[in-house]
């Protein structure tokens, strides 16, 4: 078992100018808790960077009492919490704030949590975050390793949950999702949860 923590009250990793900021590759038993995670200059950061937190091929990790925060005034495409081929992910009680998605959740993820989480872009006007939410592509083919996205905050993205395809079974309840608008900035049709 591996416990990162802040020791104190105001622990900040901060990065100028590329992501991730932390990484979990190859691991199992990770607890991630109470630190916050800043990036700025958020123009020089390459998409393939995906995200500040960025987790592959790992199994029972919980990010809990984090934050994951874009300083700058543009939004990079990245996301606060990245994960690739990981099971049992918890993403839980989280800040996550100016960046184009919150939480992403992709390829052969099984029985990930993300619950409790504030998410929200920087902008003051208009849905400048792509999606809050997205969980993609995990082929879960029993109710028990299903995903569950419960009673997160959602502000400020074109679309607020995104559940793609493989998602069967996940549990969606209690989110509370806040728009500007119903349109999209970028023409598409936008939503507050697209199944």
């Amino acid at each position: 078992n591996v416990l990162l923590h802040g020791e104190s009250p105001g622990v900040i990793v901060r990065r100028a100018d590329d992501a991730p900021l932390l990484m979990i590759q190859e691991s199992t038993d990770i607890r991630v808790e109470g630190i916050r995670f800043e990036l700025s200059q958020a123009d020089a950061v390459e998409w393939s960077a995906h995200a500040l937190i960025f987790l592959t091929s790992s199994a029972r990790v919980k990010i809990c009492d984090c934050q994951c925060i874009n300083t700058d005034s543009v939004l990079p495409e990245i996301a606060g919490v990245h994960a690739f081929i990981s099971d049992d992910l918890e993403v839980s009680r989280c800040r996550i704030r100016g960046l184009q998605y919150g939480v992403r959740v992709v390829h052969d993820c099984y029985a990930p949590r993300i619950q409790g989480n504030t998410i929200f872009s920087s902008h003051a006007s208009g849905d400048a975050g792509a999606v809050g939410i997205v969980m993609d592509d995990h082929l879960w083919a029993v109710p028990s390793r299903a995903g569950h996205v419960t009673d997160n905050y959602i502000e400020r993205f074109e679309e607020g949950i995104r559940l793609g395809s493989g998602t069967h079974f996940a549990r969606v309840a209690g989110n509370t999702i806040q728009r500007s608008s119903s349109d999209s900035a970028s023409g598409i049709s936008a939503y507050g949860i697209d199944l």
